[in-house]
């Protein structure tokens, strides 16, 4: 074993969960695979710097220190959702947590390079005469070209829906113009980014959404370390559903809002040390019952939760929604 941290990464103690190998390459390490087991001394990579680990064999993925707390005992094997049993060494549980995240290490550095490329587009069309077909679906979102592009938004004009499934869409509706967002996760204390959401520029009855598979991730995960980090309670973190959700209330003038991409907070750990937050999910029963949970688990933690009435969406379902049909008034300042 090392006798240094690297790079600030995980501690000597979490390292030390790891059993003893000679497979070492710079910063990754390899071994049998802890989850499954397996005579291959190669097919477990443990990677220290970048806080990733991977098995070649069996898919497994996802947070080196969450794996690492949970080898030490503090995780079911069957939480992993992984066929088999644990490799050698493996110590006995005592209780459970979330179930560990799982992604291909691979994957990240393409989904990195699409999103970049579809930045580099966007930008470039903001700079042109005229209104282009982002910048006019943004528009009509009450979104300003700036804000898309600080928030990371790219666009891509033949973007590939892979599996249209929800109706009233048609299968054959497969490629159509998007603009990309980039979505992480808290990883040693700062975001990681992991994914992208792309919504499809089509006709609104056949709204296209896509997230790769593997974590969701956050949009706009800074928004939850600098509500953490914040001396005062003026600036509480406001979780929402939606990307576009999250975008209106920052152009409102909402200082820190974070989008769960749904109604779960994937580990509410992660939220631990914020004093209060504000839940505004959708107006609907999903976006009820996902608020309720999250009172409780947030609750569990010593989080003081406020509701977001959803008395001012009227007859829309989410503030995304109300701030498209409302912006303009508001603006003009027509409160109607």
């Amino acid at each position: 074993m090392p006798t240094t941290q690297r790079a600030g990464e995980l501690t000597l103690a979490e390292l030390s969960l790891f059993p003893h190998t000679e497979n070492r390459e710079g910063t990754e390490w390899r071994m049998c695979c802890l989850l499954h087991g397996g005579s291959n001394p190669t097919s477990f990579s443990v990677d220290v710097i970048s806080g990733l680990y991977h098995c070649f064999a069996c898919g497994a993925g996802g947070l080196l220190r969450e794996f690492a707390h949970g080898y030490a005992g503090k995780v079911k094997f069957e939480s992993t959702g992984l066929a088999g049993k644990p490799g050698p060494g493996f110590i006995a549980p005592k209780t459970e947590i979330e179930r560990p995240i799982q992604f291909k290490v691979s994957d990240l550095a393409v989904r990195k390079r699409r999103l970049l490329e579809a930045q580099a587009h966007l930008a470039h069309l903001s700079t042109l005469s005229g209104e282009s077909l982002p910048l006019a679906y943004l528009k009509a979102r009450g979104i300003t070209p700036a804000m898309a592009l600080r928030m990371g938004a790219g666009y891509k004009p033949d973007f590939h829906f892979p599996a249209v499934q929800k109706k009233p869409i048609q299968k054959e509706v497969c490629n159509c113009p998007a603009l990309l967002f980039p979505l992480y996760l808290p990883v040693n204390g700062k975001p990681l980014f992991v994914n992208f959401y792309a919504r499809g520029l089509a006709p609104r009855e056949a709204r296209l959404h896509y997230v790769a598979p593997g974590p969701k991730g956050f949009f706009n995960l800074k928004a939850l370390y600098r509500a953490r980090a914040s001396t005062s309670d003026k600036e509480p973190l406001v979780l929402v559903e939606g990307v576009f959700d999250a975008l209106a209330m920052l152009q409102a003038g909402y200082t820190n809002v974070l989008a769960l991409l749904g109604t779960s907070l994937i580990n509410p750990r992660w939220f631990r040390g914020l004093r209060k937050v504000i839940i505004a999910l959708d107006n609907d029963e999903s976006g009820r019952l996902g608020k309720d949970k999250i009172f409780r688990q947030l609750g569990a933690l010593g989080i003081e939760c406020l509701d977001f009435s959803q008395a001012l969406f009227g007859p829309y379902k989410d503030f995304a929604e109300y701030w498209a049909g409302e912006s303009s008034k508001l603006r003009c300042g027509k409160q109607g």
